[in-house]
């Protein structure tokens, strides 16, 4: 593990168990994007205020694609959009679960980074909105849609 860079755990029967580094960390964006809670928000903030990128690329950014017949997607250029009007990306690696969460409407962004993977009963996306909900940042939010990553009919 390099020097801070917080330790991955995987669960076991009895406890957790650092996770040690895998290709996908040293190969893919997974374990290429590495960040800190305030590069994360210095980033939300110019997503939110349009100062990096124009409004205009991020609301083709922002944008699903669409498609004929039954075929359903929320997921536009890395993020997922829901109809509530949350924009999110969740990540997951062995030993991490991360999700950034963009609430254009009300101007909030929070990021959660997590040194244990999304399981069963840790899902940091869900957590996120109801970290948001449960401090009444704006209008209470429904859960959000299940991940679909292809256009294909479901």
């Amino acid at each position: 593990m390099e020097a801070n860079f917080a330790q991955g755990y995987g669960q076991e029967l009895h406890g957790w168990k650092p996770e040690p580094a895998t290709m996908a960390d040293k190969a893919f964006a997974s374990g290429n994007l590495v960040s800190t809670p305030g590069d994360m928000q210095l980033w939300n903030r110019s997503l939110l205020n349009a100062t990096l990128l124009s409004r205009e690329a991020l609301q083709k950014m922002f944008t699903v694609p669409t498609a004929d017949g039954p075929a359903h997607t929320h997921y536009a250029s890395g993020w997922f959009v829901e109809p509530s009007g949350v924009i999110w990306h969740a990540g997951t690696l062995a030993g991490y679960g991360t999700n950034n969460m963009l609430l254009p409407a009300t101007g909030y962004a929070i990021t959660l980074l997590s040194n244990t993977p999304q399981n069963d009963r840790w899902k940091p996306a869900d957590v996120t909105l109801e970290i948001y909900n449960t401090a009444m940042l704006g209008p209470k939010l429904p859960p959000l849609l299940k991940r679909v990553r292809t256009t294909a009919p479901q």
